[in-house]
């Protein structure tokens, strides 16, 4: 074995090539980088809207919920998968790496800037093992008891020590109570303080833990580089322009420290994060309906992943860490030889107690005994296409996916991708219409209409002086067995609209409506409510036109656990709206909730 050890900041290569952009795609970009640096310029902070609070509650994951938050105050567009802050400091190094370029996309130079992982370069991990930080006054006024209860957690499970700032600490953590959730990752530069934002509805110990874990070095867990043998990215289902926050680190820039992949880690995505349609963006191989992420706190693993980072096991006393495990091969610019490294850091204060140092504290091992840096490399799928339209609008037809082998595609003799290229599965299993129905709607997006076209009403719907709240649409069951349904009416497994009594006075009421019907002599309204609960309301139908509302029908009080059929003949002369109010009850067992609702041309 051939080694040679150096202190200079030798790092690793390139993941881009680069090629030539004419002067008007430079001003572009750095016009772009410019606005990432300038996050802080006009801050106005925003506050959540009850929509969101109210969809909160029903998430699992922490990190689910720190997407939703930034995404409603407008920060989604600002951060790397939904919470990672871009240092203004890399700016300058782009500058640098920009003279270089001949040919390169706006996609692929924002990877350079996130590229850089604490958890393979051991620059950027806080090297005493000590963490210091400062509180500013709007997180003084909001509530520290949290974030130190989440300090407190760091040192009892870990090594690492939150402390508070002294004079002569340069470099620290400033808490911030800014718009959203999120944090560099890392520490980030030699001096001045690093923000870590505790904005509205972030102040949690789960959320705070989950930005503490980024501060001190730790990435999202499904952005490791083998992820692809553990989850499915379905890439029909994320939001457009949310691509990046799927991407896999490369494994030059990653260290997994050989612990398992941690589906329910506090640093894992939620299983509908950055979906566009409420479908999965990630599911579990092998199980689709496994959890994703979690809201409680750090998991064991998540625990090894901080102590074997900053290398607790080893005595205090040490002035090195031990050294990390080597990465994999690559082609070195420096030498132009195969070569695979590893890292160790300086744990003390003063550097000058590690000789052989650099002056940023870390010390980096060649190995040049690579054979070589085209390895065998095995196939992997990449992720499905979108299903293709179904073969029939109604009872029953079938659609198709395809995938490629190409994440990556097999080369130099490795195996190629196991399993098939295309699935297929049946679709639109519903009954066909009758031309007697006039309308139908299970919020599945499997009936005609398909939009539906409910939507909440405005305060006034039926009486000018009503207190108002939202309906939400659903495939969760209710978090409390006192009421609401466990699933949807039609499958058990769908999708249906449901008002919350949580947080509600007694009394307040929530409008769901469509309009647009017209005038008609006889017509049946069919539909299935659920009203479980020893505190329930009243849920009411009303038939509104130019002349005023009506209602036409009504029910009060526990009803159970089973969904169960409303039916009501409508006429008038006019065209109308159709209402269905919910009146909370005296407590919050009073959830009250909608499915499968049908309007036919005939009486009931």
């Amino acid at each position: 074995m051939q080694y040679k050890a150096t202190s200079s900041p030798r790092f690793l290569p390139s993941i881009l090539e680069v090629k030539q952009v004419d002067k008007m795609k430079l001003l572009v970009l750095f016009a772009i980088f410019f606005l990432l640096g300038e996050l802080d310029a006009k801050y106005k902070p925003k506050h959540l809207t009850d929509r969101l609070k109210k969809k909160l509650k029903k998430m699992k994951s922490a990190g689910g919920k720190i997407a939703a938050i930034n995404e409603d105050v407008g920060m989604a567009s600002r951060l790397y998968e939904g919470d990672i802050r871009v240092e203004p400091e890399e700016l300058e190094k782009l500058k640098n790496k920009i003279k270089k370029i001949k040919k390169i996309k706006i996609k692929k130079l924002k990877s350079i800037i996130f590229k850089r992982n604490a958890m393979r370069n051991r620059v950027f991990v806080w090297r005493t093992k000590r963490i210091p930080y400062v509180f500013d006054a709007d997180i003084v006024s909001a509530g520290t008891s949290n974030i130190l209860s989440a300090m407190n957690i760091f040192a009892t499970k870990t090594c690492i020590k939150w402390e508070p700032k002294t004079a002569s600490d340069v470099k620290f953590v400033k808490f911030v109570k800014k718009d959203g959730c999120w944090s560099y990752v890392g520490k980030v530069g030699d001096s001045g303080g690093q923000e870590l934002s505790v904005g509205d509805g972030c102040n949690y110990v789960p959320t705070i833990l989950h930005e503490m874990m980024h501060a001190a070095g730790v990435n999202h867990e499904q952005s490791r580089p083998d992820r692809d043998e553990y989850v499915v990215i379905n890439s029909a289902n994320i939001m457009d322009g949310q691509e990046h926050n799927f991407q896999k680190v490369s494994p030059l820039s990653s260290d997994t420290f050989n612990l398992n992949y941690d589906y329910g880690s506090l640093m894992h995505y939620g299983k509908t994060d950055f979906s566009k349609n409420g479908q999965p963006t990630i599911q579990a191989k092998g199980d689709s309906n496994k959890a994703l992420g979690q809201d409680n706190g750090m998991t064991e693993l998540d625990i090894q992943k901080l102590n074997k980072l900053y290398d607790c096991d080893s005595p205090s006393s040490n002035a090195w860490s031990t050294w990390s495990s080597y990465g994999p091969c690559y082609l070195d610019s420096y030498s132009n030889k195969c070569v695979k490294m590893r890292q160790r850091f300086c744990t003390k204060e003063a550097v000058s107690q590690c000789p052989g140092a650099s002056s940023n504290g870390v010390q980096n091992q060649f190995d040049e005994t690579c054979t070589t840096c085209n390895g065998l490399v095995n196939g992997n799928w990449g992720s499905w296409s979108a299903w293709s339209t179904c073969s029939a609008t109604c009872g029953g037809g079938t659609q198709q996916r395809t995938r490629s082998c190409d994440n990556p595609a097999p080369k130099n003799g490795g195996a190629k991708c196991a399993g098939t290229s295309s699935e297929s599965q049946a679709c639109n299993a519903q009954t066909c219409i009758s031309s007697q129905v006039i309308h139908s709607c299970n919020f599945d997006g499997t009936t005609y209409p398909y939009s539906c076209g409910w939507q909440n009403g405005a305060s006034n719907s039926v009486s000018p002086t009503e207190s108002y709240y939202d309906w939400i649409e659903t495939n969760e069951a209710a978090s409390s067995t006192a009421t609401g349904p466990s699933g949807d009416h039609t499958s058990g497994s769908g999708y249906f609209i449901i008002q919350t009594a949580y947080d509600l006075a007694p009394g307040s009421t929530g409008t769901y409506e469509k309009s647009g019907f017209q005038a008609t002599s006889a017509a049946c309204l069919d539909f299935w409510y659920h009203m479980k609960g020893a505190n329930m309301g009243s849920l009411n139908v009303y038939v509104k036109t130019s002349s005023g509302s009506t209602k036409v029908w009504g029910v009060s009080g526990d009803k159970g656990s089973s969904w169960l059929n409303g039916k009501v003949t409508i006429s008038s002369p006019v065209t109308y709206t159709i209402i269905f109010q919910a009146v909370r009850g005296s407590g919050t067992a009073s959830d009250i909730a909608l499915d499968d609702i049908k309007l036919s041309s005939l009486a009931c």
